[in-house]
């Protein structure tokens, strides 16, 4: 079951900053724009966790990357739009040198998770 693009005029809408980040605030704009809809933007959030809290404690909507899915609250309804959505990338960085038993844990899981080879 899908959300139509034009129900996103009707509610409150949360975006990411675009101090934090420019790349998907500009794209959720773009989109809207393109769809010809008005979103109802009601508060810009610094992170995409605090993004996720708003969403959590309003009656409101956003639109993230599809991985946010696996981490967002059971009370927090994830659905795709009847439309399709812009692509961004993502980035991954480590630095060199270190050789934390965590850190490779933590790259193992990316690995599992995406099916990538980041050493």
């Amino acid at each position: 079951n899908k959300i139509s693009v034009k129900s996103l005029e009707e509610i409150d809408f949360i975006i990411p900053a675009e101090e934090v980040s420019s790349v998907l605030h500009h794209k959720i704009l773009k989109f809207a724009e393109d769809k010809k809809i008005n979103l109802k933007i009601i508060q810009r959030a610094s992170n995409i966790l605090f993004n996720i809290n708003s969403i959590n404690i309003t009656q409101s909507c956003t639109i993230l990357p599809s991985y946010i899915a696996d981490i967002a609250y059971e009370n927090i309804i994830v659905k795709k739009l009847d439309t399709d959505l812009p692509t961004i990338n993502l980035y991954m960085s480590k630095r060199s040198t270190n050789a934390s038993q965590s850190v490779q844990a933590f790259i193992n899981l990316i690995n599992d998770f995406f099916h990538l080879k980041f050493d």
